[in-house]
């Protein structure tokens, strides 16, 4: 199925993440000013903070041009930036390949994704413009633009939010694996070495040097501290698996039917240096958001494999699940926890999730 021109494209898969956007913000929890918020306040209202927020100025810099109140202009930045990415999202999807249809569910599955239901209810918070620039990242890769262009792109990132840094890693594992996320492997060694020492720069040196704050926070190579405020390694785990819901099972099967896994590598390796990272920090689902590009690939991928062997009904299936499991998880993202009810009905549809995709890997499997 041919795909539309990519303006076109993008234009109207921003408008339906904008409307997107609207829909969760208007339905979905409402998220008070406490915890990280805090500090983005400070920061929009010229005040110090302490580190690492102190750091993240893009997104209270962008919300101050704005002539509303402060809630409106975050609510202004945030849904736009995640609205942004849907369309970059659809044209990355294009350039790597995937249909009309494979793009579709993409982009469904991002609307309906933690990262995108967070940030457009959680409104203050500095992430999303860093996700945008992050799939922008993906996407610039893959048609080689200059390492500078790169380099200043993530430069850019890094005053927004420090986790950007994850594509750094992602271009070389794609170089050395020959993978395909990004577009790594057309670049030189030195080219990279290059974008990693600059990005390095940026963090170490010129941040430091040109913006202050009160305090630092030190962090250690293993935080015993996120484990118990997290409920040890189980309830850790079951946090890493709801940042995605049966996206991840999705993704995961298709990483093991995958058969080049030369190509694979690269994203097995970030997914657990993301996991490693999540025990630096108290919000699992925030840090686990910044690798929901390769996910959303992979999972459609799989899906469309699906499809492609005649299995319509459970692709559909499973897009309903997926869109249950977010209504259910990502729509009360402040209730959750404490309820039983939401969690079983979350278990219940992992579980069914899980069994199908059993059901047809084994098929597969046996067919092969």
């Amino acid at each position: 199925m041919k795909t539309a021109h990519p303006i076109i494209l993008f234009i109207a898969v921003y408008i339906f993440g904008l409307i997107a956007a609207i829909m969760w913000f208007n339905f979905g929890e409402e998220w008070q000013i406490f915890g990280d918020a805090v500090h983005y306040v400070s920061l929009y209202n010229g005040e110090i903070a302490p580190a690492p927020w102190g750091y993240r100025v893009i997104t209270p810099y962008l919300a101050s041009f704005f002539p509303w109140d402060i809630k409106t202009n975050f609510t202004v930045v945030a849904i736009n930036s995640v609205s942004l990415t849907a369309g970059v999202i659809a044209l990355y999807g294009r350039k790597v390949g995937c249909s009309l249809q494979g793009i579709f569910i993409m982009i469904f599955f991002w609307v309906s994704s933690y990262p995108f239901v967070y940030y457009s209810t959680a409104i203050i918070r500095a992430d999303a413009p860093m996700l945008l620039m992050l799939a922008t990242l993906f996407l610039l890769s893959k048609y080689r633009v200059h390492p500078i262009i790169l380099l200043l792109l993530i430069s850019l990132g890094i005053f927004s939010h420090e986790m950007i840094l994850v594509f750094v890693p992602a271009l070389l594992l794609d170089k050395i694996f020959s993978g395909k996320l990004t577009g790594g492997a057309n670049y030189k060694y030195y080219e990279l070495f290059f974008i990693s020492l600059g990005s390095l720069f940026i963090l170490i040196f010129i941040r430091n040097t040109f913006i202050n704050v009160s305090s630092t926070v030190e962090l250690s190579i293993f935080n015993t501290t996120i484990l118990k405020y997290t409920g040890g390694f189980l309830k850790h785990g079951l946090r890493v698996y709801a940042a995605y819901g049966p996206v991840l099972l999705f993704c995961l099967f298709f990483i093991s039917i995958y058969k080049s896994w030369s190509v694979t590598t690269p994203f097995i390796v970030l997914l657990f240096l993301v996991i490693f990272v999540t025990f630096h920090a108290t919000d699992t689902l925030r840090v686990m958001a910044i690798l929901y590009l390769p996910i959303l690939l992979y999972a459609t991928k799989y899906l469309l494999a699906c499809w492609e062997d005649k299995r319509h009904n459970v692709v559909i299936f499973l897009i309903f699940l997926q869109a249950l499991y977010s209504l259910t998880v990502y729509a009360h993202l402040r209730t959750f926890e404490t309820s039983i009810v939401l969690n079983i009905i979350a278990a219940s549809i992992s579980l069914i999730s899980l069994i199908l995709c059993i059901v047809v890997f084994t098929k597969n499997y046996v067919n092969n």
